[in-house]
């Protein structure tokens, strides 16, 4: 992709993933969910963290909705909401909590959260083994990342790893992904 601008390589990227995703049907999308999630659950990280962060998951992103309802009273689970170009936080407490927010996706009706968070599961288009990762294009998650100092892990379908996603200065590096095949750390 040399002489092709940043901006091309992420949108060529971004239909790569959008397509490679099309090819998993219903029941794979849900079995390695399920296989990111027992992966997750076995980490030290997520069985010591009180206050997770979470994404109330899309239908071609890996699915959150069981592992967050199956864990709801062991963890103050969190959930992004959009307000204009920024994230805010909010307690979830259960599916009586969502609304569909700008994007269609659940969103907690509750009042904004500002503790501590242990632990935040990322979502994203296309990852890196370096930890790069590559969303959807509005910068929400690396604004509020580059603010808050925590721990990262993405939740990932294998078929979303390539070999190198571009970056730009501000965008934020995963500490761990999670795919159905196992967990990469990036080497720092």
């Amino acid at each position: 992709m040399n002489g092709t601008s940043l901006i091309e390589r992420k949108k060529t990227i971004r239909q790569l993933i959008k397509e490679r995703k099309k090819q998993l049907s219903l029941e794979e999308r849900d079995e390695f969910s399920q296989r990111i999630f027992q992966t997750l659950a076995q980490q030290d990280v997520f069985q010591k963290a009180h206050n997770v962060l979470c994404y109330w998951s899309m239908p071609d992103e890996v699915q959150t909705h069981t592992f967050i309802l199956n864990h709801l009273f062991e963890k103050t689970w969190l959930l992004p909401v959009i307000i204009g170009n920024t994230l805010e936080i909010r307690r979830f407490t259960g599916k009586d909590d969502l609304k569909q927010g700008v994007l269609g996706i659940g969103e907690p009706i509750g009042e904004p959260y500002n503790g501590a968070i242990d632990l935040a599961i990322i979502p994203g288009l296309a990852f890196d083994r370096n930890g790069n990762r590559l969303g959807r294009g509005k910068g929400f998650y690396d604004q509020f990342l580059s603010n808050h100092v925590l721990t990262t892990i993405a939740v990932a379908f294998h078929c979303q790893l390539i070999d190198e996603v571009p970056i730009e200065p501000w965008d934020v590096i995963m500490q761990q992904i999670i795919t159905e095949k196992g967990a990469i750390v990036p080497v720092s």
